[in-house]
């Protein structure tokens, strides 16, 4: 390891504490306009404005020329140095500032009492089970006419209805008791939309694990901004695996756009609970396979499956090389035979600990059916291939203008035939090019092409896209500071959107992200079908 990945990994293990520690300083200070400057009040615009600066000049600065031996100077390691820590206090810190509270209570309430109440009420019992305890207070907090979605049928209701259907014989007196506690302190801190939301989501191993990890805790104030550091350690691991794994340069590069990522900013989810596990184990998976180590390589990227479903997709990218390689008649390599082994057995331990609760198995096939519900949706926070086919269809989400998701799900189906044709051909021609990589970069193709071109996701899932810098990893000259710049650059683009038109969701996230990522896709086979005809000499 070279001193400047030393250095790399060793600041971006400790500066998140001094930040942590600014957090907790500041945890009682009203976000907005604290800095002390008059006339100015820093919002969350600001901060998104300084993210797409930031993703603009690292743009720039990867293209710059380095020295004959590729080395860049010692100006342009500093520069990169600076725009991690500047990215790291925007991400952190400024995502939360104009914000009410540091904690996103709204996301919390979910994730934490969603799972530590799970074996009570389920996926779909939460806002039920709210609306009976907060009747019970002397001061009910919601009126019979509030709107209330119905998590049983994914829509919209009233709190009479949904508190009319509730189920809460479930719970003994001791725990309804520390519930109307808990929904108590989450009712004075959010705001009464928190019922208007989708629910509780994670997978019943998440719920295990939330629950071993946090059930016990006295929720206040206090706990709350202290859990929103989990997430923090979690992505700093994320960014210390890569810059261990990959050198300074990469490290720092995937740094920069991870926590510029139009995608996620640290907006959607953060300064929640455990809600950066996935992608943390999924790096950190990426990581050690790139410093061969298949087996513990196996274990997180099994470990990210079980918390988010999806990634287990990254899975097969060397179940592909392996099958590859007995149909050449070359056999089972060991390093891939240590991998499948370890993504077997850490797949089955993770099962079996996500069945240490009530109605293990239901569980499961409840969160099946609940995923299957969200990814058939029409939303404007969701991402995908599909959305792509918008443009044709003369439905792309116009700014300004209030989204119609039936008129965007009538465009979809529509062009579904075409849509189709299209994911597969794209899929086919990225499998068969994939598999002329390395373990790392058949790993990031195999799992992203299909997560991005077969289904669609909440925005911040695509905080995922980082990854593809690492497909690069075998071409860090001149193509690989070219796609690093694009990505770079295509953040940036989207930040510009954001500014021209004035947040407008649907269109950002439907189409300008979609056709982002689409772009990205692009870039990387049409390189990889050029470098294959390289080789073939054509």
């Amino acid at each position: 390891m070279s001193a400047r990945t030393k250095a790399l990994v060793l600041f971006l293990v400790v500066f998140p504490v001094p930040l942590c520690a600014l957090i907790w300083a500041t945890r009682t200070v009203p976000r907005a306009g604290w800095i002390g400057i008059e006339g100015f009040a820093w919002r969350s615009d600001t901060t998104n404005e300084l993210m797409g600066l930031v993703a603009l000049a690292a743009a720039i600065l990867v293209l710059l020329p380095r020295r004959a031996d590729r080395r860049p100077s010692r100006a342009g390691t500093a520069a990169l140095l600076v725009f991690v820590g500047f990215a790291e206090v925007l991400y952190f810190y400024g995502s939360r500032l104009g914000k009410t509270h540091y904690p996103w209570f709204h996301d919390s309430y979910h994730y934490l009492l969603g799972a530590k109440y799970f074996p009570e009420v389920g996926y779909n019992g939460l806002y039920g089970c709210h609306l009976v305890a907060d009747s019970e207070r002397p001061a009910p907090r919601y009126q019979p006419s509030d709107g209330v979605t119905d998590l049983a049928v994914d829509a919209l209701s009233t709190a009479a209805a949904v508190r009319a259907g509730a189920d809460c014989h479930a719970f003994t007196p001791a725990r309804w008791t520390e519930f109307e506690k808990d929904t108590a302190f989450f009712d004075s801190v959010a705001g009464k939309d928190i019922l208007r939301d989708r629910g509780y989501n994670g997978t019943p191993f998440h719920t295990v694990v939330v629950n071993a990890l946090f059930s016990r805790l006295d929720l206040g104030y206090e706990t709350m901004v202290a859990l929103t550091f989990v997430d923090v350690a979690w992505i700093s691991a994320l960014l210390a695996a890569v810059a261990w794994a990959f050198g300074w340069r990469t490290g720092a590069v995937f740094a920069i756009f991870f926590l510029t990522n139009f995608a996620d900013r640290f907006n959607f989810v953060g300064a929640s609970v455990f809600r950066y596990a996935w992608i943390a184990t999924l790096g950190i998976g990426v990581a050690l396979l790139r410093k061969a180590r298949p087996a513990a390589s196996a274990a997180f990227l099994a470990a990210s499956a079980m918390l988010s479903a999806f990634p287990a997709l990254f899975l097969s990218g060397i179940g592909g090389l392996a099958a590859r390689d007995v149909l050449a008649g070359r056999g089972l390599a060991a390093r891939h035979r240590r991998f499948l082994l370890s993504a077997a057995l850490s797949t089955l331990a993770f099962l079996l600990v996500s069945l240490l609760q009530p109605r293990p198995l239901q569980s499961w096939a409840d969160f099946l059916s609940i995923m299957r519900g969200h990814s058939q949706a029409t939303s404007e926070l969701r991402v995908g291939f599909r959305y792509d086919f918008l443009i044709p269809a003369g439905a792309v989400p116009p700014p300004g203008a209030d989204y119609d998701a039936d008129r965007a799900a009538a465009a979809l189906a529509s062009t579904r035939p075409v849509y189709l044709l299209a994911a597969i051909v794209l899929l086919a021609a990225g499998f068969t090019l994939a598999l002329r990589l390395d373990d790392v970069g058949a790993t990031v193709l195999c799992g992203f092409l299909p997560f991005f071109l077969l289904f669609t996701a909440a925005t911040y899932y695509y905080a995922a896209a980082a990854l593809l810098l690492l497909a690069w990893d075998r071409d860090r000259g001149e193509i690989g500071d070219r796609f690093a710049s694009l990505l770079l650059a295509l953040a940036a683009a989207m930040y510009l959107l954001w500014y021209a038109t004035g947040n407008a969701r649907g269109f950002l996230n439907n189409t300008a992200m979609s056709l982002a990522v689409t772009i990205e896709v692009a870039c990387i086979l049409a390189f990889l079908a050029r470098r294959r005809r390289s080789a073939s000499g054509v």
